[in-house]
């Protein structure tokens, strides 16, 4: 079947790299381009192309599902895993799971394929893949690319190993309690709206603290932060929005005010208590969540059927929306100062990488 006559062929460029045929099935590997497509969107992008899928079906083919449970994806990808190990298992072995984690990043960057596939998608290559094609267990691939991570050299978007941008990060603990604040109310758990949240908060810190290096904002406390100084901060932050709930001038100043000022005085003390913490970095977060805060009791204001008429971007925060916030920031602020309890146990237990 000629698959040039698939619907978007006419605004792509398409190099069929391999293929196989697995009892009858035909599996192509191939690399695409948009044609008129400049700067990064005109790189190519792999895919795993099933001839008995969708459109590429001609008539009187097996729909074998639409291509969607069909097991040749699978057999494929086990032969490329064995290939690739047979190929590059003695290097791996020599430079050490690290290494060999940077080593399938870059060679996928390159178009290498490792036996990857998220739908048609070959083009990167997930943590838990990585470790398959290794040959060790999720849990040591982690704590691997986590000390990559903190060597900056390898980062994580989402579970895709991606290369390591020099930018403001938070440490691992406050933002997942960001990812988990916004995502969570929305179904999905490790979801990109988690992650772009993070990202935004991210971005925002950099630009009002004009710091681009997350060592000089945290010290030692990125990208691992100590439990007792997350737990504190946390802590405070409960208590700051507990008390907007019960202090009307306190929420008339945070959540009906234009402009919201770094709470100075809930922060006061933890930079002292902790070494290495930056006290207008702790305020400047503090900030961010309040916005967090505030958007999430807005979409609620939004959401009540009472409402007579759409609510407006800038409408004051009602106490009852407030209450509701409130209470979800305070349950995962605490569970995100309880996984890193947890984390920091684990991590004097986890393996070597090496």
């Amino acid at each position: 079947m000629d698959i040039a006559t698939r619907p978007w062929a006419e605004d792509t460029e398409l190099q069929i790299v391999r293929g196989w045929n697995v009892d009858g099935h035909e599996v192509l590997l191939a690399r695409d381009r948009f044609k008129q497509a400049k700067g990064r969107e005109a790189e190519a992008w792999s895919e795993l192309l099933l001839l008995c899928a969708g459109d590429y079906m001609r008539p009187g083919d097996d729909p074998c599902q639409g291509g969607l449970h069909c097991a040749a994806k699978a057999d494929v990808s086990r032969l490329a895993i064995a290939e690739q190990r047979l190929k590059h298992g003695p290097v791996w072995r020599e430079i050490g799971l690290t290494g060999a984690l940077l080593d399938i990043m870059a060679r996928t960057a390159q178009g290498e394929w490792f036996g990857q596939y998220d739908g048609d998608d070959a083009s990167r290559i997930t943590l838990r893949q990585a470790a398959t094609v290794i040959g060790v267990p999720p849990g040591h691939a982690r704590a691997a690319a986590l000390d990559l991570y903190a060597e900056r050299k390898l980062d994580m978007d989402g579970e895709y190993l991606c290369a390591f941008d020099e930018r403001f990060r938070l440490p691992h603990a406050l933002a997942w309690a960001v990812n988990r604040y916004c995502a969570r109310p929305l179904g999905e758990h490790a979801g990109t709206v988690g992650i772009e949240a993070i990202r935004e908060v991210e971005k925002r810190m950099q630009t009002a603290l004009r710091i681009k290096d997350p060592a000089e904002a945290f010290g030692r406390h990125w990208p691992d932060m100590d439990p007792a100084a997350v737990a504190l901060l946390f802590t405070r932050l409960s208590a700051m929005f507990q008390n907007c709930v019960e202090n009307p001038v306190m929420h008339n100043r945070v959540f009906v005010s234009k402009r919201i000022d770094r709470p100075k005085q809930w922060m006061d003390g933890i930079a002292t208590q902790h070494p290495g913490l930056r006290a207008d970095v702790l305020e400047e977060f503090a900030r961010q969540c309040i916005l967090l805060v505030r958007g999430r009791a807005q979409l609620l204001l939004a959401a009540d059927p009472r409402k007579k008429k759409p609510v407006q971007p800038d409408e004051n925060v009602t106490a009852r929306t407030l209450h509701t916030t409130v209470a979800d920031f305070r349950e995962w602020t605490r569970e995100a100062a309880e996984d890193a309890e947890r984390e920091e146990k684990k991590r004097a237990l986890r393996p070597k990488p090496d």
